[in-house]
């Protein structure tokens, strides 16, 4: 497993929304070792569901505040579409996690 904490380097401004490169953000160097944790303890191979619901006990042990399969609507011309498409977690109102289990990248 790669280890993604070295190359990671994200910032989350809540205020405006801003997101981008230059600062090693807590709150996502806090998801990854809870993400490596599950990873570590599961190991690879079972179905992404699976993971889903050990990384959302994860989270909830380390603190924090999260909501699961969140929608997300699409804002086109003007008018608000629910097009079905969720986040499989948004961790303190600015950071988006989408989880993948696959065999092989």
């Amino acid at each position: 497993m790669r280890h993604f904490t070295d190359t990671m380097y994200m910032y989350c401004n809540k205020e405006n929304g801003e997101s981008g490169e230059g600062e090693r953000d807590p709150l996502t160097q806090q998801v990854i070792g809870c993400a490596i944790e599950v990873h570590r303890t599961l190991g690879p191979g079972l179905p992404e569901l699976t993971y889903e619901k050990c990384l959302a006990h994860e989270l909830k042990l380390a603190g924090l505040p999260f909501i699961t399969q969140a929608a997300m609507p699409i804002d086109y011309k003007g008018t608000t579409l629910d097009c079905g498409y969720r986040l499989d977690f948004l961790i303190d109102d600015c950071l988006v996690l989408e989880l993948k289990a696959v065999e092989q990248i």
